[in-house]
């Protein structure tokens, strides 16, 4: 497992990760600190890179556990909308810009919800389990291990 410092170093990290059979190891992390570097929200993470995995998202999933969330890497920083239409249960997204500092908090997006949740200079996008991100706050850091 690595530790990704860089967003930019996301990407190449996670193509190293599904060339290799060696990811499987040990599971993917995000936390969340705040500003004094307390932990706000630790989770497992799958990681949805490419256009057609953001797409899909948590829709093929029957729920996520406490501890589990789906990370939505995006190419660039820019405007991220997400919408919760096909997912079967109730979420937390977290919007995230492209030095990983938390922009904002969706909370609580209803199963099935087809309204669109946009937010500027998002480059990542934590969902989670609805309820799960109670302590994160706009302005807390996400740390990655890959």
């Amino acid at each position: 497992m690595t530790g990704v410092s860089r967003i930019g170093d996301l990407t190449a990290a996670c193509a190293l990760c599904i060339a290799s059979s060696s990811c499987g190891d040990t599971p993917d992390q995000a936390l969340i600190t705040n500003v004094e570097g307390e932990r706000q929200l630790e989770v497992q993470i799958d990681v949805a890179e490419t256009a057609s995995e953001r797409a899909v998202g948590l829709s093929t999933y029957e729920a996520l556990g406490p501890n589990q969330g789906l990370l939505l890497v995006f190419p660039s920083a820019g405007e991220v909308c997400i919408t919760n239409r096909d997912v079967a249960f109730p979420i937390d997204a977290i919007f995230i810009s492209a030095n990983r500092e938390v922009l904002h908090v969706q909370r609580t997006l209803p199963a099935s919800d087809a309204t669109v949740h946009c937010r500027p200079s998002t480059q990542l996008v934590l969902e989670v389990t609805a309820g799960t991100a109670a302590r994160v706050s706009e302005g807390d850091t996400l740390h990655l291990s890959i």
